[in-house]
């Protein structure tokens, strides 16, 4: 059985894919505090890629809708605390931390009721910028799958008739 390892293309594009990532949550102003960038991180095995990072960042790229909270209890708004550097750095810079606390519960408290403020440059949706980065990189990423595939292939194939070709058929 033929076993394909693409584990050091995955490695090569998930770099790329990470650092993309970075990139353009830098161009959409998005990287507020950097966090979400310091914890994109990839892992690549023999048939799989893998992007990770904080949990937001799905949120920030796709957007919140109310319909996403359960209920109108408070525990189910985004955390205050996640959103209270973003408050900081993009809201109320130079406020004392007081009223950037308040700012950022009530922010939740927004999100959880209308969704994700259009009125901060998101349309009421998300940056998309997962989305971008993926569209960017699909096409190259699927011709270098298929080309080491089919090299993978052929000198599998290579193997298999060399083997045989010492063979004495009567």
């Amino acid at each position: 059985m033929l076993n394909i390892d693409l584990k050091y293309l995955f490695d090569l594009y998930g770099e790329k894919l990470v650092n993309d990532l970075i990139e353009r949550l830098n161009e959409d102003g998005s990287n507020a505090s950097g966090d979400g960038a310091k914890s994109l991180r990839y892992r690549s095995k023999k048939s799989r890629l893998e992007i990770t990072g904080n949990k937001y960042l799905g949120a920030l790229s796709d957007g919140l809708s109310p319909s996403q909270f359960r209920s109108q209890d408070p525990k189910q708004a985004p955390s205050p605390l996640t959103i209270k550097e973003w408050v900081k750095r993009k809201v109320a810079v130079g406020a004392a931390d007081k009223e950037i606390t308040r700012l950022a519960f009530a922010i939740a408290r927004s999100i959880q009721t209308r969704g994700t403020l259009e009125k901060f440059g998101y349309g009421g949706n998300g940056t998309d910028f997962i989305k971008f980065v993926i569209d960017k990189n699909n096409k190259p990423l699927m011709e270098d799958i298929a080309t080491e595939t089919l090299e993978q292939i052929g000198v599998a194939l290579e193997s298999k008739f060399l083997t045989y070709k010492e063979l004495e058929i009567k």
